[in-house]
C-alpha cells in the first residue's frame, strides 16, 4: 500500500471517530448514551482497522516513517482502546460546553429561562450576566483562587465603585450580590466587601 495512502487511513481511523462524536454528540444528550455511542465508535474504529490490516495489508505508521508489523488483532485492540479512551474523556469531562438547548444541563437551563447566570472567567475573574434588550449583558467581577476549604474569595465592589458599573447594574447591588452568592455559596467561595 502506497504510504501516503496509508497515512490518509491512519489518520482517518485516528480522527474520524472523534470528529463524528463531536457531530453525533447533539443527538446523545444523556452520559449514558453517550457513552454507548463511544463503544460503538471505538469498536467502529478498531474493526476497521482490522479490515484494512487484513484484507489490504494496511500497516500503521511510526512518526520516523517506518511501518508498524502488527497482527490485524492486535490493531484492533489498538485502536478500539485507544479511541474509546478518548471519547470517554469527551464523555465525562465536565467541562463539555454545549451548544443547543437539547445537551444543557438543567442548571444552564434555569440559568437561561431566568434571564441571569454567573461564571468563571480566567483563573480569578467571575461574571455576572443578564439578558437584556436581545443579548447578554455583563459585568466583571474580581476574586482570587485560594488553597484551603475555600478555593475562591470574591471581591465585590463598594457601593460607590458600584456605581460606576453600567446603568443597568446600578442601584441593584443588593439584589446582584445576593444572586451571586447564591450560586458561589460557600464553603467554596468567600466574600470581601459584601
Amino acid at each position: 500500500m502506497h504510504s501516503l495512502s496509508g497515512i490518509a487511513i491512519q489518520a482517518g481511523l485516528i480522527f474520524g471517530p472523534a470528529i463524528l462524536f463531536m457531530v453525533l454528540k447533539s443527538w446523545f444528550t444523556s452520559r449514558g448514551a453517550r457513552f454507548f455511542l463511544s463503544i460503538l465508535l471505538a469498536a467502529g474504529t478498531g474493526a476497521c482497522a482490522f479490515f484494512l490490516a487484513s484484507e489490504y495489508g494496511w500497516k500503521p505508521m511510526m512518526k520516523s516513517g517506518r511501518p508498524v508489523d502488527v497482527s490485524p488483532v492486535a490493531l484492533f485492540w489498538i485502536f478500539a482502546g485507544t479511541i474509546l479512551v478518548i471519547l470517554l474523556l469527551f464523555v465525562f469531562s465536565k467541562s463539555a460546553g454545549e451548544k443547543g438547548m437539547a445537551g444543557k444541563s438543567n442548571t444552564d437551563r434555569n440559568m437561561e429561562t431566568r434571564g441571569w447566570r454567573v461564571g468563571h472567567t480566567g483563573r480569578d475573574r467571575m461574571y455576572y450576566e443578564e439578558f437584556r434588550e436581545g443579548s447578554w449583558q455583563q459585568i466583571m467581577i474580581d476574586g482570587e483562587m485560594l488553597m484551603g476549604p475555600a478555593h475562591h474569595v470574591i471581591y465585590f465592589a463598594s457601593p460607590e465603585q458600584w456605581e460606576s458599573y453600567p446603568g443597568w447594574a446600578r442601584g441593584r447591588r443588593d439584589e446582584i450580590v445576593g444572586r451571586i452568592k447564591s450560586e458561589f455559596a460557600p464553603p467554596d467561595y468567600e466574600y470581601y466587601g459584601d
